[in-house]
């Protein structure tokens, strides 16, 4: 098997090459206040087909496959800021097989940052996460982060998974390379608590072998111990496995961001029983691959090898066309032997007692660069010119994104002295959209207002199986005559909204803004046949314009349509009491008034700005190119108007709304013009994002 092959197969763990290892267990610490894994029990949620999660007491019960395309973990949604002054997560685990897993926490509107820790068979283990301990991850889908570091207040999630699913995620071959053996596993966890005090440094060096789990993900292995085993003069890693033609031994190490920045070589203290011909492999964040040779002797003693990085060479799946490693960007170690292919088939034990470097920085102390261009709170922005109009300045991470990175369609409005906003949020039983409250002092970070359902925090009505709103979309919020007025559309799902046509408005009503009513569960605002919503209807907005609310809309038609009316157009309806509508005859706008956009617009608000003019904000449609976000004003909700020709929110290069942000509800707020939008990442991830603009927004 050539030395490429190898490089292909471990890049099916490539998502665990953005963790750091867990190190030393220290002293017990006290839990922080305000948040208890025992009255979180009940939200725990698992994903995959045919997991299991039993509870007992505090203990939790996970049972799952490990095969060929499938992955299955725990998730829990962690209330914003329930964990603020965290300094630790801590628990217990046991398996019924030596197993590596991976913990990763999530930031609202920041990072996923990931630690994984190595579980022996059978006993109980205690584990001790620090904040250093985690690693921020930098692939080209992971959310951004602002200033480089772990925000425990700013935590919304908390997710396990066996290591080993990454690669079973790929296929049976690599599978069977790997050493993982297809079937049932279970994995136990106990006296779980976030850390209110920190319980004392990190194990200082690179080789996390102080403490209960290894600071290694491994693959390949029957047998995984910890301590001083065998020529182990110390804690160490001690693995044993067999040595067959079609089967790699595999230890692969994460490193932070630039931990061996300035470093000249590497030293690892290893002994083996047989010989043995280990290919080290240094990994980089661009995706420049390097390599060479390390020959173990026979005997079990332990021994010194120090590898200089000048010595290595590019491997041939390497991504870059550099020859050699720059110690900055290596991301990950591997350690790797392809048995019977380089060194003798049959059993083997391998003892790994250290590893260090010359003239670099312990991986500790490797921290992630903050993000080029900070805003004054530390947020990376980019700034959009328009000429004529006022330039938008937009956040590159997300404002708020739920625990599934599903979260969309927002509608923003001032409450008192604060913020308000309904969005699209994600129920995980029924897989499908639903709706939510969430309230913020700033706009910039969110927590779901409580609303009585347990089971999806923030819901504020139940989507209805079989019905015409099974699936809940677009809301928007709108305040008038002493009510709270709830618009959303709604379809019998059959795979999201383009396969489930039609879809129509429904409303709900409230007093107070959190407990809603349906004064009647048939729609408010059907479809009409043959007409430009003959199709299906979608992101109602509203206005008082002349005593008298108006509904902008977006209307679907792609078959009898009338002349011009294919594609998206947006029409409008009025009403005098929010319940009963009458369509305005002729469109507002269609596709024709927007050259620049291939597929017209949609998810259009209008707004009344504190000029007395009605602003129009919307989703520019380019196919396959993606969205963007434009602009038009008018006297009149119905128009004339006077269209932006250039967009005032751009996609990103990557990122959260690298294929677009789309769905704007702005606010106007003093001197300034506040917009939140949703984006779509190309892993099919959504999240609420922000901009902003100076007022007026056309001199």
């Amino acid at each position: 098997m050539p030395q490429a092959r190898i490089g292909g197969r471990l890049r099916a763990a490539s998502f665990a090459g953005a963790l750091l290892i867990a190190t030393a267990v220290a002293g017990a610490a006290d839990a922080i206040d305000g948040f208890d894994f025992r009255r979180e029990a009940g939200r725990w949620t698992v994903l995959g087909e045919g997991a299991t999660l039993d509870r007992s007491g505090d203990r939790l019960d996970f049972r799952y496959r490990l095969g060929p395309g499938q992955t299955q973990l725990l998730h829990l949604p962690i209330a914003a800021g329930s964990v603020a002054g965290a300094q630790g997560l801590s628990f217990q685990a046991r398996s019924g097989s030596s197993v590596s897993l991976v913990i990763s926490l999530e930031e609202q509107g920041g990072g996923r940052w990931s630690s994984s820790f190595t579980l022996p068979k059978g006993d109980w283990t205690p584990v001790l996460l620090r904040p250093e301990d985690f690693t921020l991850s930098g692939g080209a889908d992971a959310p951004a982060d602002a200033n480089g570091r772990l925000d425990f207040d700013r935590v919304r999630s908390l997710t396990l998974v066996d290591a080993a699913s990454f690669i079973a995620a790929g296929n049976a071959a690599a599978m069977d390379f790997f050493g993982l053996k297809r079937g049932e596993r279970r994995i136990e966890l106990r006296d779980a608590a976030f850390l209110a005090r920190s319980p004392g440094s990190a194990a200082g060096g690179l080789d996390g072998l102080r403490g209960a789990q290894a600071g290694w993900l491994v693959f390949g292995v029957d047998e995984v111990d910890f301590g001083r085993r065998g020529p182990l003069r110390q804690n160490g890693l001690q693995l044993k496995y067999e040595r067959k033609i079609g089967r790699a031994m595999s230890l692969i190490r994460p490193l932070p961001a630039e931990a061996l920045r300035g470093a000249q070589s590497l030293t690892l203290e290893l002994a083996s029983r047989e010989e043995a011909e280990l290919t080290v492999v240094l990994e980089q964040s661009d995706g420049g691959k390097f390599e060479t040779k390390l020959k173990l002797a026979d005997g079990g003693k332990l021994r010194s090898h120090t590898l200089r990085l000048a010595d290595f060479k590019r491997a041939g799946d390497s991504k870059t066309s550099a020859e050699r490693p720059e110690g900055a960007r290596v991301s990950q170690l591997l350690l790797v032997e392809a048995a019977g292919l380089f060194s003798k088939r049959g059993d083997n034990a391998l003892w790994l007692a250290g590893l260090s470097t010359a003239g670099g920085a312990a991986v500790a102390d490797g921290k992630a660069s903050p993000p080029a261009r900070p805003a004054a709170d530390g947020a990376a922005t980019v700034t959009v010119e328009s000429p004529g109009w006022s330039a938008w300045t937009k956040r590159i991470e997300p404002v708020h994104s739920g625990p599934y990175s599903a979260v969309g369609d927002p509608t923003v409005w001032q409450e008192g002295e604060g913020l308000r906003m309904v969005y699209n949020c994600f129920d995980i039983e029924r897989k499908r959209g639903a709706i939510c409250l969430a309230s913020s002092s700033d706009g910039l970070r969110w927590t779901d207002v409580p609303t009585g359902d347990d089971k999806l925090p923030g819901r504020l009505i139940k989507t209805r199986p079989g019905q015409w709103d099974d699936a809940q979309e677009t809301p928007f919020m709108f305040k008038w005559r002493g009510e709270y007025l709830l618009y959303f559309i709604g379809y019998k799902d059959k795979g999201g909204f383009f396969a489930s046509f039609p879809a129509h408005v429904g409303l709900a009503v409230s007093k107070d803004g959190v407990r809603f009513e349906r004064p009647d569960t048939e729609p408010v605002l059907k479809t009409t046949p043959g007409g430009f919503d003959g199709d299906s209807i979608s992101s109602p907005s509203l206005v008082e314009h002349e005593g008298k609310l108006v509904m902008l809309y977006s209307a679907y038609c792609f078959s009898k349509c009338p002349p011009g009316g294919a594609g998206v157009t947006l029409l409008a309806a009025t009403s005098t009491d929010g319940r009963h509508w009458t369509k305005h005859p002729t469109p507002i706008l269609t596709k024709k008034d927007f050259p620049h956009a291939k597929e017209g617009i949609a998810e259009a608000e209008v707004r009344k700005g504190p000029d007395g003019q009605y602003y129009l904000f919307y989703s520019l449609l380019y196919g396959d190119k993606g969205h963007e976000v434009g602009l038009a004003r008018a006297p009149s909700p119905f128009g004339p108007w006077e269209i932006n020709p250039q967009p005032v929110l751009r996609k990103s290069a990557k990122g959260f709304d690298a294929i677009g942000p789309i769905a704007p509800t702005v606010v106007f707020e003093g001197e300034r013009v506040r917009m939140w939008f949703h984006g779509f990442g190309k892993k099919r991830t959504i999240d609420i994002g922000y901009a902003e603009a100076p007022w007026p927004l056309k001199p």
